[in-house]
């Protein structure tokens, strides 16, 4: 059985298994009829907040110095609300406490950072039954900058989807593991790209899907990297370009979009956003945030070719509640993804070249390998391959 229909049988049993229970027999264990209390989650005044994301994360070995300590919640916790950190010997930090996103997010910034490669715990207080929530972090000496950023340029990074760690919205990367490839993505740094302070914005990024899905990882030359800082016409260092903003030891790259085919299913992420840091080895890229707009119209296709675009945003509303938005073209078919603390080891040894159409034509061209491939740009077989600007009328 196919990836999708899988899913679609698992998003159908749990939209039947949420079926409301019948009158005057409530399952609040706060409701009027209930005299117990030994079981009340919530109070006269509504819910207790709940620990959304911490960051750094509970054991995080790696948290920059010189970024501050923050707990979201998914309501507003109680203003006396409190995040202290504790150094070595359990000695207080000092530093100021602020809010953010409507009063949901607490934030600790320690006076003059914290120290590099030093382990901290942290203490979460607000108003509910399970506070104070202590845990630890260590801290790395990224926030000191990389000792030379040039040695990026040609280093592959491995991003693989069925380990992110997606947190918005709540249940959706269960629902989307039939869609995802077993193949990672590899990120690497384009040979044009420039990091002093005063070119930024001036990094090149491209992806690829890697040719296998264990390692060593390598490329498919049959298969086009995806432009993540290229514009729309698919080159680098043209007036369409978006290079990613480096900030040492910091990088954002995006907005981008990026399409990925799983067994013939395509997967459309739009306004994609990376925001990491490099460690000072160079060894691994930590993404601190993922963000991407996902259209959802190509997997209602998937699920059900005959049901209309609306198919997977029905689905993802019965089975988890999750309720889809308004994409680009003002259609309500897309969903807003975000995934966090994801670290990209390097895959040393491992250098993927930007390839596009022309390249894999070129290949089948001179040798007759990725025919299939590239047959594609060439849909009347007249051998102009129209489809492909960059190689049409060679």
């Amino acid at each position: 059985m196919s990836r999708w229909l899988i899913l679609l049988a698992a998003l159908l049993a749990a939209a039947l298994c949420g079926c409301p229970a019948s009158p005057g027999s409530s399952d609040d264990d706060d409701s009027s009829d209930d005299d117990d209390t030994s079981d009340d989650d919530d109070t006269a005044q509504g819910p207790s907040p709940l620990v959304a994301e911490l960051d750094p994360g509970q054991n995080e070995p790696a948290h920059p110095g010189n970024e501050p300590v923050v707990a979201t919640f998914n309501i507003p916790p109680a203003q006396s609300s409190s995040l202290e950190v504790f150094g070595p010997g359990e000695v207080a930090v000092e530093g100021a406490l602020s809010w953010e996103d409507g009063d949901r997010t607490l934030v600790f910034t320690a006076t003059g950072g914290l120290v590099p490669e030093t382990a901290y715990s942290a203490r979460l207080t607000w108003n509910h039954p399970d506070s104070p929530l202590e845990y630890s972090f260590t801290t790395s000496d990224a926030g000191n900058g990389l000792p030379d950023p040039l040695a990026l340029i040609g280093r592959t990074y491995v991003l693989s989807l069925r380990d992110a760690n997606i947190t918005e919205p709540a249940g959706i990367g269960a629902l989307l593991d039939g869609f995802l490839p077993d193949e990672p993505i590899v990120i690497g740094i384009g040979p044009g790209s420039d990091f002093t302070a005063a070119a930024q914005p001036g990094v090149e990024a491209h992806g690829a899907l890697a040719g296998t899905a264990v390692p060593p990882y390598f490329q498919d030359p049959c298969v086009e990297t995806f432009p993540l800082t290229w514009g729309p016409d698919n080159l680098p260092d043209t007036a369409d370009d978006r290079p990613a903003d480096f900030q040492d030891p910091r990088i954002v790259i995006g907005p981008a979009a990026l399409s990925i085919t799983v067994q013939n299913v395509e997967m459309n992420l739009n306004n994609l956003i990376m925001d990491g840091f490099w460690t000072p080895d160079l060894s691994d890229l930590v993404l601190d945030s993922f963000t991407a707009v996902l259209d959802t119209r190509t997997l209602s296709v998937a699920i059900n070719p005959d049901g209309g675009d609306g198919v997977a945003c029905d689905l993802l509303w019965e089975a988890a509640g999750i309720q889809c938005e308004d994409c680009l073209d003002g259609n309500a078919y897309c969903v807003n993804v975000v995934a966090d603390d994801m670290v990209l080891p390097e895959e040393p040894g491992q250098a993927f070249a930007p390839r596009g159409c022309a390249d894999i034509i070129d290949a089948w061209a001179a040798s007759g390998a990725c025919a299939i491939q590239a047959s594609a740009w060439d849909p009347n077989g007249a051998g102009s391959f129209d489809l492909c600007p960059e190689w049409a009328g060679r």
